[in-house]
């Protein structure tokens, strides 16, 4: 779905204005993102209920909002209560038809939804990361929580973001998780959180599809 330009930059004002963002750049970390800068056009997003859009009643998501924001299109793969271990299941063949350059990874909600160890989410996790690398593609990985302390899983993605060298969004949730202005039920956002997702997972894609910056020529 396009969403129209005095759509596109109402939603970015308005968000910006509101809350504030924080943007995620490669250059902020200290490794380097396996496969990026991305050189293809291909983006595939990939996960469970988020991915999908559940809760949105319009948008259909952030999804087809970070398409309209980048001015690109993404495959939107993800499937309403998958877990990481049937998203692993289905990846292949995924893999297969779509052959992405750049792939969104939010999966892993539905996992502690139905009390799985934490441990083997992360495994699963990995493995789809890892997966998705052999291929060629660069990995956006964004977190399936936002603004609980001590969360245990914020800390275990940040530890595989740096193991497996992706780029990880660590506030994609962050001031919507529990906020019900934001929020169509406890678990998925209403058509606000995602387009204060949409805008947050934009500009770090845009900064995967940016070239490195050339040093000047002194000569």
């Amino acid at each position: 779905m396009q969403v129209p330009v005095w759509q596109r930059f109402g939603l970015g004002v308005t968000i910006a204005g509101c809350i504030g963002l924080v943007w995620w750049a490669g250059a902020r970390t200290n490794y380097p993102v396996h496969n990026a800068p991305v050189a293809g056009k291909k983006i595939v997003a990939f996960g469970d209920d988020l991915i999908a859009g559940f809760g949105a009643t319009t948008t259909g998501g952030f999804i087809p909002l970070v398409s309209s924001i980048i001015r690109r299109p993404i495959v939107n793969a993800g499937i309403p209560e998958d877990t990481t271990a049937t998203a692993l299941a289905r990846l292949n063949p995924l893999l297969d038809r779509e052959r992405p350059d750049l792939v969104i990874v939010q999966c892993g909600g539905n996992d502690i939804l139905q009390g799985m160890p934490m441990q083997q989410t992360i495994s699963n996790l990995e493995s789809i990361i890892t997966r998705i690398q052999e291929r060629g593609a660069a990995v956006l990985l964004l977190n399936i929580r936002g603004g609980i302390s001590n969360d245990p899983y914020r800390s275990a993605l940040s530890r595989l973001a740096r193991k497996t060298h992706v780029a990880y969004l660590t506030n994609v949730m962050d001031d919507i998780w529990g906020n019900p202005y934001v929020m169509a039920d406890p678990v998925h956002p209403n058509g606000r959180g995602y387009g204060i997702m949409a805008v947050r997972v934009a500009q770090a894609v845009e900064d995967l599809l940016r070239p490195p910056q050339q040093p000047p020529n002194n000569g």
